[in-house]
Formats: structure tokens, sequence, C-alpha cells
């Protein structure tokens, strides 16, 4: 009787440990859909966003920020070295297309230099970011 009784305790750990492995990938896989849903509406977001700047309705700072948002979503999803640098390549790149459109404003007037020394700390970071990803 005591050596069924522990035959069959040994039967269901053998099982939980089997079917452990498959909760960790569902779980997994539960969250990679969470995280691309909010990559898709952050994305989505942005686009708004772009529309709503392009007819004067949005600051420039709200859709810098909604792109900010949308990288670190993307971030989180990456799974390789390789994609992190990518997303950060394109920081930089917004980040630089952003400074350039703050300094044509200055220069007619339209900004003070502080927004242009604020476009380009944060163009500095997205570049500092981009290095560190390059160099792990």
């Amino acid at each position: 009787m005591a050596f069924q009784t522990v035959q069959r305790a040994l039967i269901v750990f053998v099982l939980l440990v089997a079917l452990l492995p498959m909760s960790q990938s569902a779980a997994q896989d539960k969250l990679r859909a969470l995280q691309r849903e909010r990559v898709e509406t952050l994305s989505k977001l942005a686009s708004y966003l772009e529309e709503s700047y392009k007819s004067g309705a949005t600051g420039l700072d709200q859709l810098l920020e909604a792109r900010q948002r949308v990288a670190k979503a993307e971030l989180a999803l990456c799974q390789t070295n390789a994609e992190r640098i990518a997303v950060r390549e394109r920081v930089v790149q917004e980040a630089k297309e952003y400074e350039s459109r703050i300094s044509g404003t200055v220069e007619v007037g339209g900004k003070p230099v502080g927004e242009l020394l604020k476009a380009k700390a944060r163009r500095l970071k997205a570049e500092l970011a981009l290095e560190e990803e390059k160099s792990r």
C-alpha cells in the first residue's frame, strides 16, 4: 500500500515537472502578445498625433513623447541585440529630425534657444543609448 502511494506521488511529481515548462511557455506567449498589442496601440497613437501635429492641433513635444513610448515598448519586445540596435538607430534619426525642426524655428525667432538645447540633449541621450547597445 505504501509503495503504491509513493509510486502515485512520484507519477504526479513527474507530470507536474513535465507540465511546468508548458505553463511558463504559455505565460511567455501571453506576455509577448500583450507587448505586441501595446506596441500596436502606441504606434496608432503616434500616427494620430502625427496627423494632429500636421494640422496644428498637437505640439511637437507631444508627438515626440508618443514616439519615445513606441520605442520603449518596442525595446521591451526585442529579443536580440540587432533588434534593439535597429530601434535605437530609428530613435536617433527621429531625435536628429526633431533637433533640426527646432533649430529652424529658433533661427527665425519662433522658439527660445533653450528648446534647441533640450532637443540636442535628447539627441545625445539617444546616441549614447545606441552606442551602449552596440558595445554589448
